[in-house]
């Protein structure tokens, strides 16, 4: 189970959909050698941080945020974000849910979305 916010190491944590990823932004309370750790789910929050025992471990690091591609438009998530308090063991700093976006290029036709970017030559006119 995780802990709750027994020290608020961050804070302002929230999750944007954008099209074609989830946003997930936060603040630290105090900068230098924080661990993160983002868990993701789309039952419901995540309840334990442990990655033998959660397969909603989405992303561990140290940066104060993060950009979900792995999510799917018109789905729901749920977001949960850890930091390793003190004691080495991981906190719950805050949860986020957000229904993600389609990715543009789905509405796109079949043919755009086969296109690649880049130079092509043009053809002879004929003349």
């Amino acid at each position: 189970m995780l802990g709750r916010q027994h020290d608020r190491l961050a804070h302002h944590f929230r999750a944007s959909a954008e099209a074609g990823f989830v946003d997930l932004r936060w603040r630290v309370a105090e900068p230098g050698g924080l661990r993160f750790r983002l868990l993701r789910s789309e039952r419901n929050y995540p309840e334990t941080s442990d990655p033998v025992a959660a397969s909603d471990v989405l992303w561990e690091g140290d940066a104060t945020g993060y950009q979900d591609r792995e999510a799917v438009g018109q789905r729901r998530y749920f977001y949960v974000l850890c930091a390793r308090g003190p004691g080495g063991d991981w906190q719950e700093q805050g949860r986020a849910r957000v229904k993600a976006k389609f990715f543009p290029v789905d509405h796109a036709p079949t043919e755009a979305r086969n296109l690649e970017i880049g130079a092509y030559p043009i053809p002879p006119t004929g003349h």
